[in-house]
């Protein structure tokens, strides 16, 4: 049976040195399948300085090796002292999540989840805005290949970038081992003991900014709290850049304990918070996949989520889509989940059906067919 010639192949990780985000389990995701999908490869994960998570995240096997390549100052990391690694470690392909080397001796993928930053600068503090804008453009131009999650998302790289389309591969994303098969009273008595939640609460999770839209959605519960007396809704996430006017109008609403801001909560007590929640609400403005509505999904919970941008390619039918500008209809929404259990009961039955339709092995798989093609090495008979 035909087997390729093995190849080396070189990924920045510093996503992973940050706290929780979509960026950090996607490429937790990938390294997680590559070293049983391609065990003649070698991977080497790269830093720029000893890792600051868990090391018991990264799978141990004995074809991923951590590379630390100190650079001071750090900004000459991706255009210096990165390339002078794979140079010298003869890299075939190299792997950057919005970053790449403008001058690589091996082709390069970077991978960009999305462009908010330039389809809306208003969502972000000047500094940050100005180095995105100035060196995410450059990498997708000087990549060899891109890669994102959804179509939108690469239809809006092409047109933001100024990117051929049929540059950009669409690999959409997974999903991590979830504790779907927990029993929900179990995870229920486990959130109210360390969460104070009570049995019935709609559950948001992202990060606290404007691009979240949790300002809206905090005004539709607002306007249905008053008809659903036992219903709580519980905000999982840490709190980012621009949150100030949730802060003040959760303060004028005064609504006590009815509103949980969790903040930043481990992995396990995640999905027990997926698992016992009446519903999933997710009226995030812009996304390039979303990945917390398909973990909900997973766990049988409801969805109640945008009808813009990538979210309806993730959600499918296995959920209700709205209009996340607009509040009646996102309350009417919300609503319509926590009154009609028969409609409750059809969204948690679709639900882990369609979110078996994404694995990271799928993802990884597909990641490794690009590289190889790139990485220009005969197959081996």
């Amino acid at each position: 049976m035909p087997t390729h010639s093995p190849q080396r192949f070189a990924l920045d990780i510093r996503q992973l040195c940050g706290g929780p985000s979509g960026d950090r389990t996607h490429l937790l995701g990938l390294l997680r399948e590559f070293p049983s999908l391609a065990p003649e490869d070698d991977f080497l994960l790269c830093l720029n300085q000893q890792p600051l998570y868990e090391p018991a995240e990264l799978p141990a096997a004995p074809n991923l090796h951590l590379r630390v390549v100190p650079c001071r100052p750090g900004w000459l990391w991706t255009p210096v002292a990165w390339p002078r690694m794979l140079r010298r470690e003869h890299v075939d392909v190299a792997h950057g999540v919005y970053l790449v080397p403008p001058l690589a001796p091996c082709p390069t993928v970077v991978t960009i989840h999305d462009v908010s930053f330039m389809a809306h600068p208003e969502w972000f503090p000047r500094r940050e805005l100005r180095l995105m804008r100035r060196l995410i453009p450059l990498s997708a131009r000087r990549a060899t290949r891109l890669v994102t999650g959804s179509a939108h998302a690469a239809e809006e790289i092409a047109r933001h970038l100024h990117v051929p389309r049929e540059k950009i591969a669409v690999i959409p994303y997974g999903l991590r081992p979830a504790a779907a098969s927990v029993d929900r009273d179990e995870a229920r008595a486990q959130v109210a003991a360390r969460y104070g939640l009570k049995e019935r609460y709609v559950l948001a999770v992202g990060l606290l900014q404007p691009r979240k839209n949790l300002l809206r959605l905090l005004e539709a519960f607002a306007c249905l709290a008053p008809a659903h007396p036992g219903v709580q809704l519980a905000v999982v996430g840490a709190t980012g850049w621009g949150n100030e006017p949730f802060h003040a109008r959760l303060q004028e609403l005064a609504l006590g304990d009815r509103v949980v801001l969790c903040g930043r909560v481990p992995d396990a007590d995640l999905w027990l918070l997926y698992r016992a929640a009446a519903l999933l609400a997710y009226p995030s403005l812009y996304e390039g996949f979303g990945l917390p509505p398909l973990e909900a999904m997973a766990c049988g919970t409801p969805v109640v989520a945008s009808n813009t941008t990538a979210i309806p390619e993730v959600v499918g039918e296995a959920g209700l889509l709205c209009d996340p500008l607009d509040v009646a209809a996102l309350a009417e929404a919300l609503a319509a989940v926590l009154d009609d259990a028969a409609l409750a009961t059809r969204l948690s039955e679709a639900g882990p059906a369609r979110a078996a339709q994404f694995t990271w092995a799928r993802a990884a798989a597909a990641y490794l067919q690009l590289f190889r093609e790139l990485g220009g090495r005969p197959v081996r008979q």
